[in-house]
């Protein structure tokens, strides 16, 4: 098992790459995203300005010398070679900035000075600009420094906020969203699929078969408007105009969850349909087994030749749609959060794409990045754990 998960976090490694390359290549050169005119906006500037500008943002190196800066802004891990030499006194740089001379061994970069005892140092790279190294811890390995600090996510072209501080503050509101959401389909959509498997041609079995096609046709966008003018609008008698549910509200810790019930229906609608009609297939076809026909033969009850046998092999597609799914949740439901005005990362990143504020954008995708590899990771490790014939890293492979 933990060589599996090891060649899978390897694996990870190329998407990543892919994915940050994708992201800032569109970055540099999708028209329209100069970030010197967006800053700017309307105003007309000089080209000397724009010149130095670009100088002293690092943006007049070549591409690829751009890239590696921006991956490292993204590690929270940095080596960094002090060597031992006095500080450069320089009244233009800040407190404690040691200018950097040099490369070790063409990837570490050295630095001239001390090697700093505790706390955060500021520290001007090859090409002038000045990072933090050691905010969040720093081991020593001589003059070998293995610094600890936050990723960089970059700043907002209009607010001049940290990417990092906006994305933590949306981010929990989207983690709840799809958590709620998530309980909705799990609950609904295997609950129903069983429901239909298990009474095959009954009522049940056509309701819901019905409610899964219908509820597949509608647009998500749709039927957050439908809910809202349903509870604002069309019961406002009942509801007080109200749009969450229970229309009275929650008292005490539970208060901010009235708000969630209703997007989480609308976000989690269709992939409950979706979830429905797979359990039902699956299980059917699982039922229809020999060794479910043998357990039967053994004298087992319904409940434990269903509950004990046929839904953990039945249940493995189930998961793996639901974990992706969950995942697709995590990376932010535009449509849902948008017609709510829910305050998460899909809404973020909806209004930095509307003001073209891209490194708000950017950052968002390389959050949304990390939540769906460890969910995929969640999703690949949970099979072992539902079928006994399924082992990772064993002897026969």
């Amino acid at each position: 098992m933990f060589q599996y998960i090891v060649r899978r976090i390897l694996q990870f490694i190329p998407v990543f790459l892919g994915v940050t390359l994708l992201l800032f290549l569109t970055a540099n050169f999708l028209p329209g995203a100069d970030p010197i005119q967006l800053k700017m906006g309307e105003k007309a500037i000089d080209p000397a300005t724009k010149a130095r500008l670009l100088k002293d943002l690092g943006l007049d190196r070549p591409w690829y010398a751009q890239y590696g800066d921006y991956l490292s802004s993204l590690s929270p891990i940095h080596i960094e070679y002090y060597d031992g030499s006095t500080a450069t006194d320089d009244s233009k740089q800040p407190k404690d900035t040691f200018p950097q001379t040099g490369k070790v061994a063409l990837v570490i970069p050295r630095v001239s000075g001390p090697f700093p005892e505790d706390g955060a140092i500021n520290v001007t790279n090859s090409w002038g600009k000045v990072v933090t190294r050691g905010a969040s811890g720093r081991w020593r390995l001589g003059n070998l420094a293995i610094e600890f600090d936050p990723p960089d996510l970059g700043t907002s072209i209009y607010n001049g906020r940290r990417v990092t501080d906006i994305l933590g503050e949306t981010y929990p509101y989207t983690v709840r969203l799809a958590i709620c959401a998530i309980i909705v389909e799990i609950i609904v959509g295997i609950g129903a699929g069983v429901i239909s498997a298990t009474k095959k041609g009954s009522f049940l079995d056509v309701l819901v078969t019905l409610s899964t096609s219908i509820l597949v046709a509608l647009p998500v966008f749709w039927l957050g408007i439908m809910l809202q003018y349903a509870f604002g609008i069309w019961l406002k008698d009942l509801t007080g105009a109200r749009f969450y549910l229970p229309p009275t509200g929650a008292s005490g810790e539970f208060a901010s969850w009235v708000y969630l019930i209703l997007p989480a229906i609308t976000l989690a609608a269709v992939s409950t349909a979706y979830a429905a009609r797979i359990m039902r297939s699956q299980l059917l076809e699982v039922i229809g087994q020999d060794y479910i026909r043998t357990a039967y033969a053994k004298g087992l009850s319904r409940r434990k030749v269903l509950w004990g046998h046929a839904m953990k092999n039945a249940m493995i597609p189930v998961v793996t749609f639901i974990g992706l799914d969950f995942g697709a949740m995590l990376s932010g439901a535009i449509l849902t959060e948008t017609v709510y005005n829910w305050p998460g990362v899909g809404y973020t990143i909806y209004r930095a794409i509307v003001g073209r504020d891209f490194p708000i954008v950017y950052g968002g995708v390389t959050v949304i990045l990390f939540a769906v590899m460890f969910v995929n990771l969640l999703v690949d490790v949970s099979y072992a754990f539902l079928d006994p014939r399924i082992r990772f890293g064993g002897g026969e492979q």
